[in-house]
């Protein structure tokens, strides 16, 4: 298990109680999830000219994680300077910490057709402190043997302010839920073999009524460790779907271990 930040021990929740647990899900404890993030696009130096659009992930005091989809359209990267990311917030209209985007990464094999490889990086303009607050932390990153794993009915937490139903409006408050990781065999009956791949990974209920929706995308799916001070690491990224929360149409997400080389490559360059 990698942590990006020397500064902050990662994947620690500012919570004594864990309480029981977005389509299906419920309000979060305020502030008991401090890597995420909300993401806005727009422009100008006023911030009532950006609109939220995705979530995201701290993973270091100078990276964010997130979705390529979020951020690249039609083969062409978002500007930096459009791009606001708000971190340290439960209830964003008055919450949190507006960052500057200085750079934006988007792997060189995303495919907006078929949703391969759905991965970003946002660089920070300037660094979290995060002895300054305890309502900002770094989630940790697995390991890239992780891959390997089998995580069937494992139960995995996904957060987000993204909309509550399909189509409807978001959320002011950050919420969560918890669902059930499923297989890529059982993925795959329900969409096409060639848009679910060993990169992903999918999660949810056959019954549905659990599950991320519009506004959550690009923003952590984890799991909670086994000792280690029950720490959360981050293994998949929300991706896509049919729908929020259909019978039958799972969630898809990036799967983290998959690509923690180019997390590294590109956080690790002195040089950007």
């Amino acid at each position: 298990m990698s942590c990006m930040s020397v500064q902050s021990v990662c994947g620690a929740r500012n919570l004594k109680k864990d309480y029981g647990f977005i389509v299906g899900g419920n309000e979060a404890p305020a502030h008991s999830w401090p890597w995420a993030v909300a993401v806005y696009t727009g422009s100008g130096s006023s911030f009532h000219n950006y609109k939220f659009v995705c979530g995201a992930s701290v993973i270091s005091e100078r990276y964010v994680l997130g979705a390529a989809h979020c951020v690249s359209h039609n083969s062409r990267v978002a500007k930096p300077e459009t791009i606001r990311l708000l971190i340290g917030a439960h209830d964003r209209r008055y919450e949190g910490v507006y960052h500057r985007v200085q750079r934006i990464f988007v792997h060189k094999l995303y495919d907006e057709r078929l949703m391969q490889n759905d991965i970003a990086l946002y660089k920070l303009a300037e660094p979290i402190n995060f002895n300054k607050t305890s309502n900002i932390a770094p989630v940790c990153l697995p390991d890239s043997h992780w891959h390997q794993r089998d995580y069937t009915n494992q139960m995995v937490q996904l957060v987000g302010w993204g909309t509550t139903s399909a189509g409807g409006r978001t959320s002011d408050i950050l919420r969560q839920v918890q669902v059930p990781i499923i297989t890529n065999k059982d993925c795959a009956r329900s969409y096409n073999a060639l848009m679910v791949t060993s990169k992903q990974m999918c999660a949810g209920y056959a019954a549905g009524k659990r599950d991320s929706c519009q506004g959550d995308s690009g923003g952590p799916m984890t799991m909670q460790l086994d000792g280690r001070e029950g720490r959360y690491v981050q293994i998949g990224i929300t991706s896509w779907g049919k729908g929020c929360a259909e019978p039958k149409y799972p969630g898809v997400y990036t799967k983290v271990s998959y690509y923690i080389d180019w997390i590294q490559s590109n956080t690790n360059n002195v040089n950007d």
